[in-house]
Formats: C-alpha cells, structure tokens, sequence
C-alpha cells in the first residue's frame, strides 16, 4: 500500500530534525502553499511557486517534500502538471531528475504520465532515462514496450539501459532471469498489489 505522509507529520518531522533556516523555510513555505491549495477548485502558478522552489532545491529530504506535493496537486490540476513538465525541460540535471524521481508512485492519469515518461527517456541525463523507464512499468504501461525496447539498443550508459530490460521484461513476461558467471543468480517479477496501487517488483536471490 502506497503510504501518504500528511503535512502534520511533515511538520513534526522538520521541528526535529531540520536546522539551517534555509532549508526551514523552503520546506514550510511549500506545506503553507499545498495546504492552501489542496482543496482549491483551482490553483495557480504563482500560488505553488513555493512547492516548486521546493521541489527544484539542491537539499535531498526539502526537494523530495516538494516533489511529494507537486505530485499531489498534479493529479488534479493541470497548473501543477505544467510545472512538473517544466521541471522536466530545466537546464540543470538534478531539477529535471527531480521531476520523475518518485512518478512511478503518482495517481497521475495516464497520458500525463506516459507523456512525461516519453520526455525523460529521450534526456541527456542517464539518471533521468532509467528512472522513467522504472516509472513505466511500476506503472504497468505496456504501450511503452516497443519504445523502450528500440531505446535500449541503443542505449549507451549501462545503468539506463538495465533499467530499460528490466522495464521490458517485466512489463511483456511479468518477470526477469538474471545470471551472474553462467548461473542462475535472481529472479524478478512483477507484484501486483491491489487496483488502486501500481505493481511493484520483488527480486528472489538464488
């Protein structure tokens, strides 16, 4: 089951453990902002500005708050999406790496997603590559087999392209053999957990 983490706890969490006044405020600047926004009818740029300074910083545990309520609002608002796509077309790495970090767990609908997952696996960054190709099939997007298939042969960095064969295989057979020195070392295979959860993998080592 996919855990939601409430702003409360958010809270709790940066009164103990977050000190530098910086880092402080981009990550209650962003709550304050989804907290207005969550319930909103509609939002607009300006009012998750804040959560997409958040989500676009350098410091790991405000950036991934930030990235966890974008993607909240993203399901439903399509100001939020945009954001997100901008993220994805920013010059820094990271930021963009930031973007897709945690889609493969997001409610978004799905030509959105599979929109975002076509972007990042044509990016410059390998990181970005393998990290949507994993999306896809957390996700369960078979229509993405054929790309991601044609994308791994030609795929020059190692890390990426595992991501895209295992992407492959688990999304067409619903599991992956994998040898270490001739024999048989792991087995991978697609779990699917409930309907309104996406499939996750599980690897058994021999």
């Amino acid at each position: 089951m996919l855990v939601t983490v409430s702003t409360a706890s958010y809270r709790t969490w940066i009164d103990e453990y977050l000190d530098d006044p910086k880092k402080r405020r981009l990550a209650i600047e962003a709550i304050e902002a989804f907290e207005r926004s969550e319930n909103a009818e509609t939002i607009s740029a300006d009012e998750i500005a804040p959560i997409v300074d958040a989500a676009s910083c350098e410091f790991v545990r405000v950036w991934e708050i930030g990235v966890d309520l974008l993607n909240r609002l993203a399901a439903r608002h399509q100001e939020a999406r945009n954001a997100i796509v901008k993220m994805l077309g920013d010059r820094k790495a990271d930021v963009r790496f930031h973007a897709v970090a945690m889609l493969g767990l997001c409610a978004f609908p799905s030509p959105f997603a599979v929109s975002l997952i076509r972007l990042g696996l044509r990016d410059r960054s390998y990181h970005v590559r393998g990290k949507v190709a994993e999306a896809a099939c957390q996700l369960g997007l078979t229509e993405l087999i054929g790309e991601l298939e044609a994308l791994q042969t030609a795929e020059k960095h190692a890390v990426a392209r595992q991501s895209m064969e295992f992407a492959v295989a688990l999304l067409r057979e619903g599991y992956l053999l994998q040898s270490t020195g001739g024999k048989l070392s792991n087995i991978w295979v697609k779990l699917d957990l409930d309907q309104a959860n996406p499939p996750g993998f599980g690897a058994a080592e021999f």
